[in-house]
């Protein structure tokens, strides 16, 4: 025999151990005998390989959880951001509101105070309009009083 002494060769999980068949026995017996893990510990270790994979998919998931986590909580820190932008924009847009309508409030009482000057001035007589318009006379220029100056130049 080639081997003289036991060679361990490892096939996923699995030991599997070679040692050299013994002299006489059965004729298929005779080379390398492979001795290892029976049917029960093969679908025990088939099992933990199964659990492992299933522990090493959760842990991805858990990665791809956590990821998915950061993201929510960062998109959920710039919506907070955005609605706070959003309410100064308010308060300003309100203040600003509230300026033109005491400005406009203040415009409001000054036309009134026009209003009101005008209606008096219209009842009272006209102290400070001038000299009452006279009748026209016939053959008195029409005009400024350039033409009045010079149509009295002319008699």
């Amino acid at each position: 025999m080639l081997l003289s002494s036991e060679a361990a060769r490892r096939d996923g999980e699995s030991e599997v151990v070679l040692t050299p068949a013994g002299r006489g026995g059965h004729p298929r017996a005779r080379g390398l005998r492979v001795t290892g893990p029976g049917r029960r510990e093969r679908e025990y270790l088939d099992r933990i390989g199964d659990l492992q994979r299933s522990v090493e998919g959760l842990h991805r998931t858990l990665d791809h959880a956590a990821l998915v986590e950061r993201g929510a909580g960062r998109r959920m820190d710039r919506l907070e951001r955005d609605l706070v932008d959003v309410r100064a924009r308010e308060e300003r847009a309100r203040e600003q509101l509230h300026r033109t309508l005491v400005v406009l409030g203040a415009t409001q009482r000054e036309v009134e105070g026009l209003r009101l000057a005008l209606e008096r001035s219209a009842r009272r007589p006209a102290l400070t309009a001038g000299p009452a318009p006279q009748p026209e006379r016939e053959g008195a220029p029409k005009g400024g009083w350039l033409r009045q100056l010079a149509h009295k130049l002319r008699r």
